[in-house]
């Protein structure tokens, strides 16, 4: 489209539309590899629903169980027995709202902040050690775009 001479053109496929589009096919796909990544180190031998579990917590300290529902996209029953294994196996903890004695409030033990730890840190070697090869240009326009996708969208991690 072009008004005058002063003007480029701008290409078909750099509307909202055509941005969208492309979030929606890369941002997936660069998830599913960080989570894999993030199960080969530390979080083998847990479901995914668990391992998203453990991070959302991990980000949200003392949320409620409707939160992690609604974040997983699943039903309060589901996510109840998704918490009581997770409890089971040493890496979740339920306690009491300080405030609202019925709320029950969600929070990593020592031994689940650990292993999601150990896998974040590990996979942030993983993807330094992918980027190394990039150009600084490169790194620079990846970090760029992100921020910049961050303040489209508006906010950060739910």
């Amino acid at each position: 489209m072009t008004n005058d001479a002063t003007h480029e053109v701008m290409p078909p496929s750099s509307g909202p539309v055509e941005t969208g589009d492309l979030v929606l096919e890369v941002v997936p796909s660069v998830m599913r590899v960080i989570r894999s990544e993030m199960r080969r180190h530390g979080a083998s031998g847990m479901s995914v629903p668990e391992f998203r579990a453990l991070l959302f917590v991990r980000r949200r300290s003392g949320s409620s169980l409707a939160e992690l529902a609604t974040h997983l996209g699943i039903g309060a029953p589901s996510a109840s027995v998704l918490v009581e294994r997770l409890v089971q196996a040493g890496w979740l903890e339920r306690g009491r709202h300080p405030a609202e004695r019925r709320r029950i409030v969600l929070d990593l033990s020592p031994a689940g902040r650990q292993r999601i730890d150990r896998a974040n840190d590990d996979t942030r070697a993983w993807l330094t050690e992918h980027f190394l090869a990039a150009a600084p240009a490169d790194l620079e326009a990846i970090r760029d775009g992100l921020r910049a996708l961050e303040r489209a969208i508006g906010g950060g991690p739910r």
